[in-house]
């Protein structure tokens, strides 16, 4: 028949690699809001923990013990905070690393079956 002459003066699709260009998506070293509000936590809780140690050395009083336990307490919560958030935010990006490579692997998967298929048609309908 006419088309079968036609099929087979086409040349078959030949894959063709196509180069992926990956940049770095933090171009600057500059730290996320979130990042920063907890470090200027931290350190202005613990300007507090300075001020009352300096404060207990100056003025014998306990109650300047007191001020410095309170804020030494008010310091370790926050960083127990701050931790909290940061490994909610690590198993996050794990969550979504782990999302990632399996779709890869799917992806890679077909990749085959779908080339199989190709070379399959290409032996057989070419």
């Amino acid at each position: 028949a006419y088309w079968r002459k036609m099929t087979k003066t086409i040349v078959p699709f030949d894959p063709y690699y196509i180069p992926q260009n990956l940049q770095k998506r933090a171009k600057s070293d500059k730290r996320s809001d979130d990042i920063v509000a907890i470090m200027d936590t931290m350190e202005a809780k613990e300007m507090n923990v300075k001020a009352a140690e300096h404060k207990i050395r100056r003025e014998h009083d306990y109650t300047n013990v007191l001020t410095y336990l309170q804020s030494v307490t008010s310091l370790h919560n926050t960083e127990k905070e701050g931790r909290n958030y940061l490994i909610g935010e690590v198993e996050m990006c794990r969550a979504k690393v782990g999302h990632a490579e399996e779709s890869v692997s799917m992806l890679n998967s077909q990749l085959t079956e779908l080339e199989n298929r190709h070379e399959y048609v290409k032996q057989n309908w070419v």
